[in-house]
């Protein structure tokens, strides 16, 4: 039975890296909503102000990745090329076009700005 290239821990962490991006989309929009829940209405530019909410770990997570999402991705490539260059199983073009996706999607997403959330926590 033939191994299968994902059951290793660099590919896996891998494809983690290159899908964070996305990630990070589904955290701004969990983000948005848990303060719809707290605020009974949906957020929008300067009402209120993410540090006013008092979340502090979430908001520090989030700008943090926002501004470190381009090193996820380009550490993603580099795991990709270094896992090729030790085996030909690694799947390269799998990660690197699925951090490029992901990369795109988050572009994408900061500039359409859909709901306003980007916005609202970057004020």
């Amino acid at each position: 039975m033939p191994r299968r290239p994902l059951t290793k821990p660099l590919p896996t962490l891998a494809l983690v890296l290159a899908v964070f991006p996305v990630l990070l989309i589904l955290a701004l929009l969990g983000y948005a909503f848990q303060a719809r829940l707290h605020l009974g209405h949906w957020p929008y530019y300067a009402h209120p102000d993410p540090n006013d909410l008092g979340w502090w770990l979430q908001d520090g997570a989030l700008r943090l990745g926002f501004t470190g999402f381009p090193l996820t991705a380009l550490g993603a490539v580099c795991l990709a090329i270094f896992g090729r260059s030790r085996t030909r199983e690694f799947p390269i073009w799998t990660v690197i076009i699925t951090a490029a996706i992901s990369a795109g999607l988050l572009v994408a997403y900061g500039r359409l700005d859909p709901g306003g959330f980007v916005s609202w926590f970057w004020d």
